[in-house]
């Protein structure tokens, strides 16, 4: 953790090779996050590099106090939802293409939602950003309060 925060601080001072380490360090994460949300490799890409971008432009607002990785994680998250805003809230089949697949997902209740992001998500804040992306995904206004 301490490397970490040593990277962030040169890296608030302008150091683009320290913020280039902090990228290697978590840029799968990052990725993983995004595609995991998005479903679609090339916007998937698209949107971790606009979510690196932001990050190092707004570096000098990252605050120690929070963890590195849960600072980006929140800027590929915002990244994520508002792509989905920008897509307006049509229906979209985001499941691999599969389109029964995809049908099957807008089709099931509420309910399973919800309990699905309540086991898939350790924290309350995580559940409601999954609800929230479902609700984008699926262009559902009642899903979340």
């Amino acid at each position: 953790m301490d490397n970490v925060l040593e990277w962030v601080k040169k890296a608030q001072n302008g150091n683009e090779e320290a913020f280039g380490e902090l990228v290697k360090m978590y840029h799968q994460r990052i990725y993983s996050l995004v595609y995991g949300m998005v479903n679609n490799a090339d916007d998937a890409k698209e949107l971790s590099q606009q979510a690196w971008i932001k990050a190092w432009n707004k570096i000098g607002t990252f605050r120690a106090d929070a963890q590195f990785f849960t600072w980006v994680y929140r800027i590929a998250s915002n990244q994520c939802l508002d792509f989905f805003r920008s897509r307006g809230r049509r229906r979209e089949v985001l499941w691999n293409g599969n389109t029964e697949q995809g049908l099957w997902r807008i089709l099931i209740d509420r309910e399973h939602i919800i309990r699905w992001a309540w086991s898939s998500y350790p924290t309350v804040a995580d559940r409601i950003a999954a609800l929230r992306l479902q609700q984008l995904r699926e262009g559902d206004e009642h899903l979340v309060a």
